[in-house]
């Protein structure tokens, strides 16, 4: 029956030493002749045959009874004097026998076998018959000496031991279950006979002639002490994986193995597994911060001061006032607007761009030059008034809204660059099928500054194409007072409303509001003009006249 053994506890077995011969208690009986008794031999031949295979000297009775035993290696004795190497040794269940040292070597008939010979581990040649960790199937192949047992390399004989009947080195005196009943066997503490089980051939593996332990017998690069590879593999049999590699700072190995981070005119970093430009080489630059075409821009280019400009701004750029000055490289590398112009640089019309003439300059039909906004220049003829923005606003901005025109025409004083609008002037606009719509919002104020526009002088404005004037539902468009009188020419009214008495001063302020688009106590006249989308809570939804 094979024994498994679950653990083996790695010790030396001790070995007392063997005893010593009794000097008077010598083999004479063993040499007299029993054929006759006389004490002569009878037969020689015979009696040295015997003689030999006891262990003692096989000369014929005519010499001495102290002539030399079998002293030498393998001969049977019962203490250390018996041998000539000095070692008795306990041979399996053959019983003692004279073992010489391994120093020389074993001849063909022995075996070296490491013994604890008194403390003291001890190489010495064994009749090859001792069968301790010989390959076996059963207990027949160990010969008597012990049991066939299962060990991690395979199955082997496990020789008998005890208190005069020592282990080889390497193992223990372990008492163990057979057939038999429980048997004193010398199991090797390695749990197995051969020094190292190592398929791979790499010399790591299980038992105690392994260089170290090896986690993959599959494959002889991984072992104990192998360098760790960034593969996903324990390289190096310590049960963690890539454990010398920091995916997230590695640039060769950027947040997974193999990724490796490259950097055009510098050197590439890694940070908490992104790729980043560490630097560039000198004289690049990574201007833009974009790490994929990495140092990109050359810092020794005139485009550059030595340094990644801030923005935009390059060396000869233009900048300042309407561009007036032009950037220049500092001493610290960095660039600055040199030559600025500041409020020098602006127009007439207080813009940058080039005008072809001055304000007040005249202009074809006897007319004269009007700023336009702040860019361009328009021509007024006399009797005409020129809206030159959509914008409806009240700013010092070099252009002139409608309700700074309808203002300036209400006081009398020029507004912006509006000029006062007289009874036979008209009101015209710069700009082709604009659009106007109305964006101060304060419904109920009369003096045309938020609202509604207030019209309290004669006024005729004329379209320009499809001009459009929309209330956006902020108050009615057009409120004209007493004084005041409104002719209009192909204008588009709409989104004009009325609410409450917003606007109804005449009817102390109480009665409910009328006319969404216009409202007026004075004459009005629409040629060519559409009233639409509007509405009044008062009645009279378009234009109230009452």
């Amino acid at each position: 029956m094979l024994v498994r053994l679950a653990t083996l506890v790695l010790c030396i077995a001790a070995l007392s030493a063997c005893g010593t011969a009794d000097p008077d208690s010598g083999d004479d009986d063993a040499r007299t002749d029993a054929a006759d008794g006389s004490g002569a031999d009878a037969t020689p031949d015979a009696t040295a045959d015997a003689n030999a295979d006891a262990g003692v000297d096989a000369a014929p009775d005519t010499e001495p009874d102290d002539a030399t035993a079998c002293t030498t290696n393998a001969c049977p004795c019962d203490a250390p004097a018996d041998c000539d190497s000095g070692f008795c040794v306990q041979n399996g269940d053959a019983g003692r026998v004279c073992a010489d040292p391994c120093g020389d070597g074993c001849d063909d008939a022995s075996r070296c076998v490491t013994l604890d010979v008194a403390g003291t581990p001890t190489a010495l040649c064994l009749p090859a018959a001792y069968p301790y960790c010989a390959a076996c199937e059963d207990d027949v192949e160990c010969g008597g000496f012990g049991s066939c047992i299962a060990l991690a390399d395979g199955t082997a004989c496990a020789t008998t031991c005890g208190a005069d009947d020592p282990c080889p080195t390497g193992a223990t005196c372990t008492t163990t279950t057979t057939d038999a009943g429980d048997v004193e066997l010398c199991v090797p503490d390695a749990g197995q006979c051969t020094d190292c089980i190592d398929p791979d051939g790499d010399g790591y593996g299980v038992g105690p002639g392994c260089a170290g332990a090896d986690c993959n017998e599959e494959d002889d690069t991984i072992h104990a002490g192998a360098a760790e590879l960034c593969d996903g593999v324990d390289n190096d049999c310590d049960e963690r994986v890539d454990e010398d590699f920091n995916l997230a700072r590695d640039p060769n190995n950027c947040l997974r193995c193999g990724n490796v981070c490259t950097v055009a005119n510098g050197v590439a970093g890694c940070n908490l597994g992104q790729c980043t430009v560490a630097r560039c080489n000198e004289g690049f630059g990574n201007c833009n911060g974009v790490v994929e075409d990495g140092c990109e821009e050359d810092l020794t280019s005139e485009d550059f001061c030595g340094v990644c400009a801030a923005g935009s701004d390059r060396p000869g750029d233009t900048c300042g006032t309407c561009g007036s000055g032009a950037f220049a490289c500092q001493e610290d590398g960095s660039v600055a607007c040199e030559g600025d112009l500041e409020d020098a640089a602006f127009n007439a019309c207080g813009g940058c761009a080039v005008l072809a003439a001055a304000p007040g300059d005249p202009c074809p039909d006897g007319g004269e030059w009007r700023c336009d906004g702040e860019e361009s220049l328009v021509c007024v003829v006399p009797g005409e008034v020129i809206v030159t923005t959509v914008d409806d606003a009240i700013v010092d901005d070099n252009a002139c809204s409608l309700r700074e025109l309808i203002l300036a025409a209400n006081t009398g004083v020029e507004v912006d660059t509006c000029g006062v609008a007289g009874p036979d002037d008209v009101v015209r606009f710069a700009t082709a099928d604009a659009t106007i719509t109305l964006a101060l919002v304060g419904a109920g104020e009369d003096e045309g500054r938020t609202g509604d526009l207030d019209v309290r002088v004669p006024l005729t404005i004329e379209a320009n194409g499809a001009t459009r004037i929309d209330g956006a539902s902020l108050d009615r468009i057009f409120d004209v007072h007493a004084g005041g009188a409104l002719t209009l020419i192909g204008l588009t009214l709409e989104g004009g409303v009325a609410r409450g008495d917003a606007g109804s001063l005449d009817r102390g302020g109480v009665a409910a509001g009328a006319g969404g688009a216009i409202r007026s106590v004075g004459p009005v006249r629409l040629t060519d003009c559409s009233v639409r989308g509007s509405a009044a809570e008062g009645g009279a939804g378009g234009v109230d006249t009452r």
